[in-house]
């Protein structure tokens, strides 16, 4: 088995653990221990490995960058869970929570460590730190929300991430970078979605996390570096289901994204304070639509090619699960969240 795999399958079993646990309403103490052991558990697997140019090593300063913020981000937490529940302090230990959260989550203006850490692992590596361990983060921060400070500067970190995470994507030119502030923005929009409730937040990041790895997966089987390299090396079996993928992530209108967004919409209405934020939100809606359109146009190299199936029956079945996923995720996120 490659570590690609065995990343994936590590982080699936400790990911179930930690669901259960979270299910049967732990104390939050062995929650963060579940989180914070599957975290570190995987990071020696998500390591670019190969040939000695290619490859990164744990001393890497992006491999040492992500280990320090999850680090202090992890420290920052245990000693806010510390005070808010033994000390009568509960503004500073809520503080300290939230702070830490944000810096394990790489939340705008704590994205410093996320472009540097994502260059240096490989793509399913990618998808684990980068989506699918914020499904088991990001539902423990609204405990903290009992001080209003708190809440409140969540609240603007997220923001900030949805409208920073497609200006970024806009001028990046290394796959894996563009990658970077996709986390970015779905991190900002999974934040946003804790407000409207965890049972919308794990309908959406289930269903988005389970799109990127479709895409991680064709970029792992590509060895694309650039933007430019989209259009000359994913294979042409996996196209048509990339560029759907593509397509889906930009926030078209049966994308999850796109179904998501406008029921964040309708919850903040136009109420005193809440235009700034709707705003915002479709402003860096915009520019994710513009960020994606310029991917495609590298990516649509040679796609009059794979319009037939030239692939392998397992290759095209996942190629028709990826068009499939892209037109119904939308759909089946407006059916569960109803």
């Amino acid at each position: 088995m490659s570590h690609e795999s065995l990343s994936v399958v590590l982080f699936l079993m400790m990911g179930i653990v930690t669901s259960v646990a979270m299910l049967s309403e732990w104390d939050l103490f062995w929650e963060w221990v579940l989180v914070e052991t599957m975290i570190f558990l995987v990071i020696p697997l998500l390591l670019v490995k190969g040939s000695s140019r290619g490859s990164a090593t744990f001393w890497s300063p992006g491999v040492v960058a992500y280990f320090s913020a999850q680090c202090a981000g992890a420290v920052l937490i245990l000693f806010g869970l510390f005070v808010h529940s033994t000390m009568s302090a509960e503004l500073t230990g809520s503080c300290l929570a939230c702070a830490g959260y944000a810096l394990k989550l790489g939340l705008f203006p704590f994205n410093f460590w996320v472009k540097l850490s994502f260059k240096e692992f490989h793509y399913m590596g990618v998808f684990i730190s980068g989506f699918a361990q914020k499904l088991y983060i990001v539902p423990m921060v609204p405990l903290f929300y009992d001080e209003a400070i708190c809440a409140n500067a969540m609240y603007c970190m997220s923001l900030l991430s949805v409208l920073c995470g497609p200006i970024l994507m806009f001028n990046a030119s290394e796959v894996k970078v563009v990658l970077s502030h996709l986390s970015l923005s779905f991190t900002g929009t999974l934040m946003l979605c804790s407000y409207c409730g965890l049972h919308v937040t794990y309908v959406y990041g289930a269903i988005y996390c389970l799109s990127v790895f479709f895409m991680a997966a064709i970029l792992l089987n590509s060895n694309c570096k650039d933007v430019k390299d989209l259009g000359s090396k994913v294979p042409l079996h996996y196209k048509i289901g990339f560029l759907c993928l593509m397509i889906s992530m930009s926030g078209h209108p049966l994308s999850v994204d796109f179904v998501m967004k406008e029921k964040m919409l309708e919850l903040l209405g136009w109420e005193a304070g809440a235009t700034v934020s709707i705003a915002i939100v479709v402003v860096g809606s915009l520019i994710n639509l513009l960020s994606w359109v310029r991917l495609m146009v590298f990516a649509t190299k040679g796609v009059e090619k794979a319009l037939a199936f030239s692939g392998s029956p397992i290759q095209n079945l996942f190629n028709i699960i990826c068009v499939i996923l892209s037109l119904f995720s939308g759909f089946a996120f407006g059916i569960i969240t109803t």
